[in-house]
């Protein structure tokens, strides 16, 4: 264990799990071209599904993923890494436009993309790229518009974890087998149809787990080896925090009788029992960690991690009882923030404390690619900061909510955050109308949001700067 490690990320671990230590437009790119297609660099993107940031072993030491563990370590390791929509389809269509969903339309799980939206693929497609989609997908859209990666290779939302069917470029089969190493297999036989054509790959792998377990609705999906990992003494060992006993009384009053928390309180108070009885989400997140390990072995022997970028990422993180919740959309920090890494090229060892977010992929890879970065993204290319050339020194984080969520059950909200301040603003009489409740959360003294700073701050610049800035960043990002 690293002095790092030991220092910060189990700092990081034990306060969020229980012991407090005090434009232009899209088809402008320019494209930059290469001599040869040696010179370009590979790129593989990694999107798990509701991992939430301390569900990974180097941030939390009751997980098991040795492989995610040693490949990671090999690179940089994102402390502050956000989802700005919080749920399955705004995140990925964001990730894949490098577009708020206010602006490219994915704003619920059923709300179709625009047509004028542009993924990266299209771009990297136009730089003589082999490009690859396998996985989940689940962004909503009036056509295949957005499938413009050349091999596709889908799981379906809500698939189950093993023998899945599978559309491949159209033509559905079924596949006998755990669906992670689908996702592992599909995408090493890309890179091999890539070396085969001499092109430079640009693969978006997009995992089904650890997704809720009630996809297989309750089968015994995971092996002896994984259930033996997290026995009762392990699981002993995890920390439970104090927000688990919130009331929600600083909190828009819907929240004490909407779907996440309803599902939670039908079974009963939340307990420190409750709390730890994590075998089935820990247990699909090591399964998912022996596919991936394959993955990274298979770029060892093919010779290509001299060339090959690998971003690792969830598309949100999820509420496991804190709050006296479960889910995810809402933008307290179990929802928001997920691991992150990014190993490749010229990448240094260690950890970066910039807060980034899902928005900042798509001009990452671009531009880790030599490909220009298309003037209407809203989201940061991370390149100079990944190299170690300069820091993000991104002072704001965004994150929306610009419509009701049917399924969720949640009400539109927007909030800025910055390394110590959040601020909230929900809308319960509508979208178009004045906000009707207030947060202000001081992350620096109360990381579990439990106390809501919002009556009698006395602080009236720094709330009213907050204020304006919530608002200048939503015009910002809204189209």
């Amino acid at each position: 264990m690293s002095e790092h490690f030991s220092s910060l990320n189990r700092r990081n671990f034990l306060v969020s799990s229980g012991i407090c230590l005090a434009s232009l437009c899209a088809g402008c790119a320019g494209i930059d071209r290469f001599k040869n297609s040696k010179e370009k660099k590979n790129i593989i993107f990694i999107f798990t599904d509701d991992q939430r940031w301390d569900a990974i072993g180097y941030a939390n030491p009751v997980l098991h993923t040795p492989n995610l563990d040693r490949f990671s370590a090999q690179g940089l390791r994102f402390n502050n890494a956000f989802i700005t929509l919080p749920v399955c389809s705004p995140a990925r269509a964001t990730a894949v436009t490098g577009r708020y969903t206010k602006a490219n339309g994915v704003t619920t799980y059923h709300n179709p993309m625009d047509e004028q939206e542009v993924g990266f693929a299209r771009y990297f497609n136009e730089a003589g790229y082999l490009t690859g989609h396998v996985g989940k997908w689940h962004i909503p859209e009036k056509g295949p518009r957005a499938f413009e990666f050349q091999i596709v290779r889908q799981l379906g939302n809500g698939a189950p974890y093993w023998n899945p069917s599978v559309l491949e470029d159209g033509k559905r089969r079924q596949y006998e087998g755990y669906s992670t190493d689908y996702c592992a297999e599909q995408t090493i036989d890309i890179i091999k149809t890539s070396q085969q054509q001499e092109k430079p790959f640009c693969i978006w792998l997009c995992t089904q787990a650890p997704h809720d377990r009630s996809v297989d609705k309750g089968g015994n999906w995971l092996s002896d080896e994984t259930k033996a990992i997290y026995n009762e003494q392990r699981l002993s060992q995890l920390p439970v925090p104090p927000n688990i006993n919130d009331d929600l009384s600083g909190k828009p009053p819907y929240l004490k009788t909407f779907r996440a928390r309803r599902n939670i309180m039908n079974k009963g108070p939340m307990t420190d029992e409750r709390y730890r009885d994590r075998q089935g989400y820990f247990g699909q997140i090591t399964e998912m960690d022996k596919s991936l390990g394959k993955l990274f072995s298979a770029l060892d022997e093919m010779n290509l991690r001299e060339n090959t970028y690998v971003i690792f990422m969830s598309d949100n993180g999820l509420f496991l009882g804190e709050h006296g919740l479960m889910s995810k959309a809402l933008h307290y920090e179990e929802s928001i923030r997920v691991p992150m890494f990014a190993v490749g090229p010229g990448i240094p060892k260690g950890y970066e404390d910039s807060m980034v977010t899902n928005a900042d992929i798509a001009p990452t890879i671009l531009d880790l690619a030599g490909i220009s970065v298309p003037g209407n993204m809203h989201g940061e290319s991370l390149k100079k900061t990944l190299l170690r050339q300069k820091p993000l020194n991104r002072e704001y984080v965004l994150f929306e909510l610009p419509d009701y969520n049917e399924m969720l059950e949640t009400n539109p909200a927007y909030t800025i955050r910055s390394k110590r301040w959040k601020y909230i603003q929900t809308f319960e009489n509508g979208k178009d109308k004045p906000y009707t409740f207030e947060e202000l959360y001081d992350l620096e003294n109360d990381p579990y949001e439990m106390s809501n700073l919002i009556k009698g701050f006395k602080d009236k610049k720094l709330l009213n700067k907050l204020r304006a800035e919530l608002e200048k960043q939503r015009a910002r990002y809204s189209k």
